[in-house]
């Protein structure tokens, strides 16, 4: 089994969620350790959503699925394979 998870990433991704907590706390006010409302939800997902491992840059991914590896392990199938499928021939049709 290849894992794409390393302590880069996981360094990375709590570096990112440090900065992005304090965004939104300087951005609403809200005072250090105190939860961000929920009413708030939509620029949290929108901050959160914008997030990119540099690690994972050059990965190619169709239709949810990182292709590296699922050719690395071809006896498996991806967890939707008909959506990963018609993904699939889609990115071929543009590419």
């Amino acid at each position: 089994m290849q894992v794409i998870w390393n302590e880069a990433m996981r360094r990375e991704m709590l570096k990112f969620l440090d900065s992005t907590q304090h965004t939104l706390h300087q951005h609403h006010a809200v005072p250090a350790g105190a939860a961000v409302a929920a009413a708030d939800s939509g620029s949290v997902s929108q901050l959160l959503s914008g997030f990119r491992h540099s690690s994972l840059s050059g990965e190619l991914v169709v239709g949810g699925v990182f292709v590296r590896v699922y050719c690395s392990r071809p006896t498996e199938l991806p967890p939707d394979a008909p959506a990963f499928c018609k993904a699939l021939v889609r990115w071929a049709r543009v590419h």
